[in-house]
């Protein structure tokens, strides 16, 4: 999976790239999967969107704040980072800060 601008995502099959339909138009940045059927996509806005085999959709984010990775251990732990070093963490149900700096 790649992603970039107006939410693009191109997926490869083995053999040649195709579009994705994100559903979005927001710059994604960073893309993530356990698998080809589990995959999470992070960008501005908060934005974070997982594919699970058939559709990108939308989840429930704690931020509007741009995202700048994502990286996982295994579906039930996937950490997203943001702007200014926020941490956010999905446990397999949802979103939550991981870590919020102070502001100084």
């Amino acid at each position: 999976f790649l992603v970039g601008d107006e939410g693009v995502i191109l997926h490869f099959d083995g053999k040649s790239w195709s579009p994705m339909e994100s559903g979005v138009t927001e710059l994604l940045r960073a893309v993530w999967g356990s698998s080809g059927q589990d995959v999470f996509v992070a960008g501005e806005n908060g934005l974070i969107l997982h594919y699970r085999g058939t559709v990108w959709q939308k989840m429930a984010t704690p931020t509007k704040e741009p995202l700048r990775g994502i990286w996982g251990e295994g579906p039930e732990s996937i950490f997203a980072i943001g702007d200014g070093g926020q941490i956010f963490h999905y446990d397999g149900k949802k979103w939550k800060f991981f870590f919020k700096p102070s502001k100084k």
